[in-house]
């Protein structure tokens, strides 16, 4: 029988850190000292030295491994000589805060991928290194597909772990290609895409591509659709004067009325009040 996955009611978002965005204070996270900064690194050539404070039982990591790591671990890995890597550094916020990793996903990291899977990662963190910094909205293009990114990594280990908690499904079947390659170009189409849009870019009819994507992912692309776009929509509230007006169209509505009474719905506040919550924090 599916069982329900709580952390995906969960309205997290994912913030690329730049350094040179918006300094001023924010609330303590649970390591101090305001949002700490995970990490997603990726090893081209080289190795890592693996600190004992990092809790894992491998020392060291060579080419091709893919490391996810928690606030508060980066002391702990030491970059080898002529090494080279792709990182992607972010924030992880829940509303006003930043919460313990379990929280939010119930998977423990730091987490070195395994072999047969960290191939994939890497390949997904490509078009996210190749956006984030180029201007404003392609940074939060980039927000999005990390956001879709870690959410694959978090539901690759719940399968392979805690089988016992996800929607049945083949616990050893990848995620088929089609369907990422259908949320990774929603992430630029949120004003105009539908549930027949994605299907139409995996090649497949509606309802097979319905079905599809359910046995996957354990819920209708439509939920997928609305998490999008919400979490585009808390992104460009949190960050400078919003114009509720293009915020709305960018993500498909027509009117205000309409684009509020969806926000607060899945969020409990009002835009203007997610903004203002923000912008305190």
């Amino acid at each position: 029988m599916a069982t329900s996955m709580p952390w995906k009611e969960l309205l997290y978002s994912v913030q690329i850190h730049t350094g040179w965005e918006d300094r001023r204070a924010r609330p303590a996270g649970p390591m101090g000292g305001g949002f700490e900064l995970y990490r997603l690194l990726h090893i081209v050539d080289g190795s890592y030295a693996l600190g004992e404070g990092l809790g894992l039982a491998q020392r060291r990591a060579g080419p091709g491994s893919v490391l996810f790591l928690p606030p508060g671990t980066a002391q702990h890995i030491e970059r080898g000589v002529q090494t080279r890597e792709n990182t992607i550094i972010f924030r992880v916020c829940l509303g006003d805060e930043q919460p313990d990793p379990r929280r939010v996903w119930n998977v423990d990291i730091p987490l070195i991928l395994e072999p047969s899977f960290a191939p994939l990662v890497a390949q997904q963190m490509q078009p996210i290194l190749a956006l984030w910094w180029l201007d404003d909205l392609r940074h939060l293009r980039a927000n999005g597909l990390l956001h879709l990114l870690i959410t694959h990594i978090v539901e690759h280990y719940l399968r392979d772990y805690r089988a016992n908690e996800l929607p049945v499904r083949p616990s050893t079947t990848a995620i088929d290609p089609r369907i990422l390659l259908a949320e990774e170009l929603l992430v630029s189409r949120l004003n105009t895409w539908t549930t027949s849009d994605m299907a139409a870019a995996a090649g497949m009819e509606r309802s097979a591509f319905a079905r599809l994507y359910k046995q996957q992912r354990g819920e209708p692309p439509g939920a997928l659709l609305d998490r999008a776009r919400l979490n585009y929509a808390m992104a460009c509230l949190s960050s400078g004067e919003p114009k509720l007006a293009n915020i709305a169209a960018s993500i498909g509505f027509t009117g205000l009325s309409s684009f509020a009474r969806w926000f607060r719905r899945h969020t409990g506040a009002t835009p203007v009040e997610w903004h203002r919550r923000a912008r305190q924090g």
